[in-house]
């Protein structure tokens, strides 16, 4: 999807008429949107098969609450088995909860640029230079979504292999 993505950037970029600017400048976003999001789920089926069915819309709040409701409690389990100590259990909760916080603040980013891309042709992409933007959103910004999503994911993937879920 972020070739895609990048692909249809180029186009945006090199194309005179405003109106093919902003078909390809909103496909774009779009599919760095999806890489995004492609990226979580494939994360949480890793996990959870049946999260493969998730909603956009609920994958923030699924990171950020329960899934660090459940990795508390195994955690917890854990330390009281003694298999962890308080410290290692602290230090993972954080690791979890800070990588978890970051992702669902991009994926919120990245879902409200996609909705503003589909369902709001009233806003335009406008083209300043070699910048491309949509709303409050710069294509070059989102360019990098993907590549930050798969930096926390992999970070939440080590903090669950650490805490024994996968």
């Amino acid at each position: 999807m972020k070739t895609v993505g990048e692909k249809l950037e180029s186009w945006a970029l090199a194309q005179k008429d405003p109106r093919e600017q902003d078909v390809f400048g909103r496909s774009a976003f779009n599919r760095y949107y999806y890489a995004v999001f492609l990226l979580v789920r494939e994360m949480l089926v890793e996990f959870e098969p049946e999260r493969g069915k998730t909603q956009h819309a609920s994958l923030p709040e699924y990171l950020k609450d329960t899934m660090r409701k459940r990795l508390k409690k195994k955690l917890e389990k854990s330390r009281k088995l003694g298999l962890i100590t308080h410290g290692d259990e602290s230090k993972l909760i954080e690791k979890y909860s800070e990588s978890a916080a970051n992702l669902s603040e991009l994926l919120k980013l990245a879902n409200d640029a996609r909705k503003t891309a589909d369902y709001e042709p009233e806003v335009y992409i406008a083209k300043s230079g070699n910048v491309i933007s949509l709303g409050q959103h710069k294509l070059g910004s989102a360019k990098t979504w993907p590549g930050r999503a798969s930096a926390y994911c992999k970070t939440i993937r080590s903090v669950w292999r650490d805490a024994g879920f996968v």
